[in-house]
């Protein structure tokens, strides 16, 4: 936009106001004009926002993740190398934002009928991206995955084609970018599941991958020192110099066996480490494993209601209430959304030292907000006290 003219039109009276009543018009009784930009502003930015959801919601969402996920920083340093420290995905002081804010764009996606796909090795991009009704998760919302090696996986990707198998993979890459640790979580976010792979198996087959490589470069290298001391052997024979003792060849490396199947099952911890390393649990969740117990959707619930909910603890903080017992306050969601619980000691008294982070259960307990944000628990079951406790 550019401005063509100004023309003055005298001076008003203004002032800065906070007003309760929705419908004031920002005139004053004794003619004062209270500033109105950020209202327009905000306005317009609503209105264009809703209407992009409405009729563009994929491109929508892709865009927002992507922002929001866009806390990045290159570990390359001048030679190369890596600071395992510091990853392309959100940073500290960002993480538990970012997280919170693809949580809630995967539960709106499921309502404009968007799937929020997994990480995928052959389709991911370094952002967030879309194709028809299905947005990929993006390679730096990845929790642990550094700049430079994602640059690598697209790289290598866009020279030779799609990634035929893990072992194409691995013998592709740059070992000093994606060594065995940032394989190992492209694992657990689900980026080979497409191809076939169990994520236990190739897991636990991941750092005998990674040897075998590193064996067969040492295999090679011999290979080359006995062709070269051969040849030098030769020309002392001739000379008459004495010659060096031939060198003898290492064994053959034997690889490791990763099959692929065409159905892979996904167990209950590997959703929630997916989830820790994605902040949003894709095509699961850990509630889901509660099934026909009477539970209400946590995106159903109204003020006011006694309900019965499935519940996943993401976060707790105890609190001493006025007599000096331990409460708590939790952030707990399903698979259809989140809210805050509230458990006083009466209750939380049985629960002390076994709810925490990753807790599954069910809560019955009554609605305390208008939007179903808050609810205060009556009882807790508890199905595991942690999710790795099997």
């Amino acid at each position: 936009m550019k401005i063509k003219s100004i023309q003055a039109t005298g001076n008003k009276q203004t002032v800065n106001l906070t007003v309760e009543n929705e419908l004031h018009n920002y005139i004053l009784a004794n003619g004062m004009v209270s500033k109105n930009s950020h209202s327009v502003a905000y306005s317009y930015i609503t209105y264009a926002t809703a209407y992009l959801k409405a009729h563009y919601a994929a491109e929508f969402y892709t865009a927002l993740l992507t922002v929001k996920s866009m806390v990045l920083d290159d570990e390359d340093d001048e030679n190369g190398n890596e600071n395992s420290e510091v990853t392309a995905g959100p940073k500290t002081k960002s993480k538990e934002a970012f997280m919170k804010k693809v949580s809630e764009v995967a539960n709106e996606c499921k309502f404009f009928g968007i799937e929020l796909i997994a990480p995928d090795i052959n389709h991911s991009e370094m952002e967030f991206s879309f194709k028809g009704k299905q947005i990929y998760y993006g390679f730096a919302g990845i929790k642990g995955l550094a700049h430079g090696s994602i640059q690598d996986i697209i790289r290598q990707r866009k020279n030779k084609g799609t990634y035929k198998d893990v072992w194409d993979f691995v013998e592709s890459v740059d070992k000093r970018k994606i060594n065995v640790g940032k394989f190992q979580v492209l694992i657990e976010s689900g980026c080979f599941d497409r191809l076939g792979y169990d994520r236990a198996e190739l897991l636990a087959a991941s750092e005998p991958i990674y040897q075998y490589l590193a064996d067969m470069k040492d295999y090679n290298a011999q290979i080359v020192k006995i062709k070269e001391r051969d040849i030098e052997r030769l020309e002392n024979e001739k000379t008459g110099i004495r010659k060096k003792p031939a060198l003898k060849m290492k064994e053959l490396p034997i690889k490791p066996i990763v099959e692929r199947h065409n159905k892979i099952r996904i167990t209950l911890e590997q959703i929630v480490r997916q989830g820790d390393l994605l902040g949003v649990f894709i095509g699961g969740h850990p509630t889901n494993i509660l099934k026909d117990k009477g539970q209400r959707l946590i995106s159903r619930i109204q003020q006011g209601e006694q309900v019965t909910i499935a519940f996943y603890v993401r976060e707790v903080r105890e609190i001493k209430d006025r007599k000096g017992n331990l409460m708590a306050f939790a952030k707990i969601e399903d698979s259809s959304g989140t809210c805050e619980a509230i458990i006083f000691s009466s209750v939380y008294k049985n629960l002390i030292g076994k709810f925490e982070e990753g807790s599954i259960g069910l809560m019955q307990a009554r609605v305390d907000s208008p939007d179903g944000a808050k609810v205060i628990a009556n009882k807790v079951e508890l199905l595991k006290n942690k999710i790795d406790e099997g």
